[in-house]
């Protein structure tokens, strides 16, 4: 699959109107729109419980809300240039990348590693570190600049704006702290095997300093 690259957004008002259930719940800062850290929080929250995780929640890192204009009904791969440390994970099975639905809801991505195997790769992401995607038990160097790339169906059930071939959505790490104390893995249900480059046509950078 040839990624897509994030475009320009606008605004919040623009942002607002493609997703009209977060208005007045958004923030921007430098350029970038976010929801607000307690949408995130909630959504992030609620995506445990329904993956059945037993687990507490620390903390957030908030993407920016993205579009990407796609062949109505295909997948769309969005890729951010992210530094390890935003990852909110010591191993790459550890990553808890949340879908926010809605201002109070939010389902987990699951991670992939074989792209060219996978039959359907809506609701999945991945982690490159350069040309190489990266195995599920490889340890995250917090210093590292990284690609993540998810993938979202226009209009499938990730996909908040419903006009066909637009595909807007926020998006959320987290971090959570499992009841006996130690961060739980998500797992992963993909194979690992040789790979291909998964050339990006271009990257969303992310701020090293924002929480």
């Amino acid at each position: 699959m040839e990624p897509k690259a994030p475009e320009s957004i606008g605004n919040i008002g623009d942002v607002e109107n493609a997703i009209p259930d977060f208005a007045g719940l958004l923030e921007e800062e430098n350029g970038v729109i976010t929801v607000n850290e307690e949408v995130a929080m909630q959504a992030a929250e609620q995506a445990l419980i329904s993956a059945g995780l037993d687990a507490e929640l620390e903390d957030v890192f908030m993407l920016p809300i993205f579009k990407a204009t796609v062949t109505p009904g295909s997948v769309a791969a969005v890729g951010f240039a992210i530094q390890g440390d935003k990852l909110l994970a010591e191993y790459v099975d550890k990553i808890r990348l949340v879908k926010i639905l809605s201002p109070d809801s939010g389902e987990l991505f699951e991670y992939v590693v074989d792209l060219e195997e996978e039959p359907d790769l809506d609701k999945k992401f991945t982690l490159q570190l350069g040309a190489d995607i990266q195995s599920p038990d490889t340890e995250i160097d917090l210093e590292a600049d990284y690609t993540l790339v998810l993938f979202i169906r226009d209009d499938g059930e990730f996909d908040l704006n419903k006009t066909p071939g637009i595909v807007v959505d926020p998006v959320t790490l987290a971090r959570a702290l499992e009841a006996d104390g130690k961060r739980k893995s998500r797992g992963c249900d993909a194979g690992v095997g040789m790979f291909g480059m998964l050339t990006l046509a271009a990257l969303l950078g992310l701020r090293k300093g924002k929480k």
